[in-house]
C-alpha cells in the first residue's frame, strides 16, 4: 500500500527531525490537519504515522490537542532511524511526504 510507504516516510522524517535537533522535547508538532495539508498527504496517514510515534514514545498525543515531544524523550533511550530507513528516506525530501 503506497499510504504505508508514505506514513513510514513521515515518520522517518519526524524521527530524523526530533534527533538532529529540530524538534526539542516539549515542541509541539502541527496538527494532523495542518501537518496532511503542509506535505499533501492524507489526514489519515498522518494520523497513522503519529499514532505509531506515540506508541514508540516519539509523541504524546493527548486527545482534542496537539502532538508534543515528551520532556524526557532522551532518557528513554529512543533510537535514530536505522540507516536503511534513512537512505530508503534520504530519496524523498520531508517534503514529499
Amino acid at each position: 500500500m503506497e499510504q504505508d510507504g508514505t506514513a513510514r516516510r513521515i515518520i522517518a522524517a519526524i524521527k530524523a527531525q526530533i534527533h538532529s535537533g529540530a524538534y526539542r522535547p516539549g515542541d509541539r508538532l502541527p496538527s494532523t490537519r495542518a501537518f496532511a495539508a503542509e506535505r499533501g498527504a492524507s489526514r489519515t496517514t498522518v494520523t497513522a504515522a503519529y499514532n505509531q510515534l506515540d506508541a514508540q514514545g516519539y509523541l504524546i498525543i493527548r486527545q482534542a490537542r496537539v502532538p508534543s515531544l515528551p520532556q524526557d524523550w532522551r532518557k528513554r533511550r529512543l533510537r535514530p532511524p536505522s540507516r536503511s530507513l534513512r537512505r530508503a528516506t534520504s530519496r524523498h525530501s520531508p517534503a514529499d511526504c
